[in-house]
């Protein structure tokens, strides 16, 4: 295995004879070059779809219901697919500026940009746009926004937690915190194991866990273990 420490990523050896050079990709499509960039779009758009978390769309919905609710709040009651590209930039770029929580308090920078960027998402795919480059005034109006945050003490993280270090760890299973000796340490236990083993981040990302996200498997060796598909 050749291991690069610069960009913290690894290529495994592989034997380069068995590839052909003359060779194409996999299913070529002789007819690549004659589509428009409309049409490489809404292919990857449907493909990479496929394979989005359920929290991933869950966030997306939710968001593009608050900006639809938005619009018509503002006298907008076209659909987003029937309005000029330009005109949804534009209406983003307002919506950020409002944009606070529901008891009028203001959001983490990393919030507002999660909103935008499920809205951009969104739009990119029924106009099957670049949710980037077709959103100008919304990345300007984005990092404007951070910055007034910002300003505002939001973003500097005070609450965040220090990691649990293995002796931190061995510590919890020692005195009982971590096992099976109760109901509610059994809870506590696997909630650990899971935010640990899953890569979950916080609170919201384990609650947001459905059934089904978790599946059961078995490998060539018969060992079983748990796979969670995000």
């Amino acid at each position: 295995m050749d291991v690069d420490n610069d960009d913290d990523v690894y290529v495994e050896d592989v034997q380069y004879g068995e590839f052909d050079d003359d060779a194409g990709g996999e299913n070529d499509d002789p007819q690549l070059k004659q589509k428009s960039d409309t049409d490489l779009r809404d292919e990857i758009h449907k493909f990479t779809a496929k394979f989005e978390s359920v929290n991933t769309k869950r966030k997306m919905r939710q968001s593009v219901n608050r900006f639809e609710k938005w619009l018509a709040s503002e006298g907008v009651t076209e659909k987003l697919e029937n309005i000029p590209l330009s005109r949804i930039d534009l209406y983003i770029s307002h919506w950020l500026m409002s944009l606070q929580k529901l008891d009028g308090g203001e959001y983490e920078p990393d919030t507002v940009s999660s909103h935008a960027t499920c809205i951009r998402k969104h739009v990119a795919q029924l106009k099957v746009c670049d949710a980037v480059e077709d959103f100008p005034r919304t990345a300007e109006t984005l990092r404007a926004k951070r910055k007034s945050l910002k300003s505002m003490g939001k973003g500097n993280k005070p609450n965040k937690a220090d990691a649990l270090s293995p002796e931190d760890e061995e510590r919890l299973w020692a005195t009982g915190a971590l096992g099976d000796s109760s109901p509610e340490t059994l809870i506590h236990t696997v909630f650990f194991l899971f935010v640990k083993n899953f890569g979950l981040r916080g609170c919201s990302e384990p609650e947001n866990m459905r059934w089904g996200d978790v599946k059961f498997g078995v490998d060539n060796d018969g060992d079983e273990y748990l796979q969670f598909g995000e």
